[in-house]
């Protein structure tokens, strides 16, 4: 985990480097891997790495434009697995302690700029009754998705959540949900492996004809080569739940919407 500091001059005095470096010197166990600034006016921004995922000796902050211009950048991670996964509590889970979802139930990618981005969707999320008891919401008061299954249709406000996104937003990670571990643990998939788990997750791979499916898998593949994917193991116990998040959330700190 890295960290940030800032500065702004309600007399409109300039920040200077050393205003900066005074900030920065008591964080400096933070930041092992480097540190970066920005100025302009009576604004200062700054930033300490450390590189605590293979995917962060990539990232450098604070982010400037072509001319120089400070950007405020956030990222989205992918929840995916299987019917059950528990990929929705996750992300409600992770709404509640601070970030925004951008999907649920389906995950669409585009590229924009060469850059794959998770798109916005559905402004409703799907839970059963464990999940929404565990967010303190009473199943009763919400409407069934299906007559023939326990899940409930909510919005992130019925499940005390922040509001949905509504840009594409830059794909930093793919996490792969699957239950029955006794603690959380993240292991990270490559190649064929990688490929092979999430082929059939795919939406409606089984169901467009060999050719575009053909397509999928190979849009897919390209995809696997720009974002890293990893295993995400879970406890059953829905009690376990903030360790969980505390898992995603210490390796990507600048990370702030997530699509499941």
């Amino acid at each position: 985990m890295g960290a940030i500091h800032g500065l702004f001059r309600f007399d409109d005095a300039p920040v200077s480097d050393a205003d900066l470096e005074v900030m920065r010197r008591p964080m400096a166990q933070r930041g092992p891997a480097g540190h970066a600034a920005w100025r302009e006016g009576s604004l200062g921004l700054g930033s300490l790495l450390r590189h605590n995922t293979p995917e962060a000796v990539h990232e450098s902050q604070p982010q400037r434009s072509a001319d120089g211009r400070l950007m405020l950048v956030a990222t989205a991670v992918g929840l995916l697995g299987h019917s059950g996964a528990g990929k929705s509590t996750l992300a409600v889970a992770l709404a509640r302690r601070g970030c925004r979802v951008l999907a649920d139930d389906v995950l669409a990618v585009t590229w924009l700029d060469g850059v794959p981005h998770a798109c916005p969707g559905c402004a409703r999320t799907r839970l059963g009754p464990d999940s929404l008891g565990v967010f303190g919401v009473d199943p009763g008061r919400l409407d069934w998705v299906y007559s023939f299954e326990e899940k409930r249709c909510a919005t992130l406000p019925d499940v005390g959540a922040t509001a949905l996104s509504s840009t594409p937003t830059p794909l930093k990670a793919l996490y792969l949900l699957s239950g029955g571990a006794e603690r959380p643990a993240v292991s990270s998939l490559t190649g064929t492996p990688a490929l092979r788990e999430v082929a059939p997750l795919l939406y409606g791979s089984t169901a467009i004809g060999r050719e575009r499916a053909a397509k999928c898998v190979l849009r897919a593949a390209s995809l696997l080569n720009e974002v890293p994917i990893s295993t995400l193991r879970r406890p059953d116990d829905l009690g376990r739940l903030a360790a969980l998040c505390d898992l995603i959330l210490a390796a990507h700190r600048g990370a702030a919407e997530v699509g499941s």
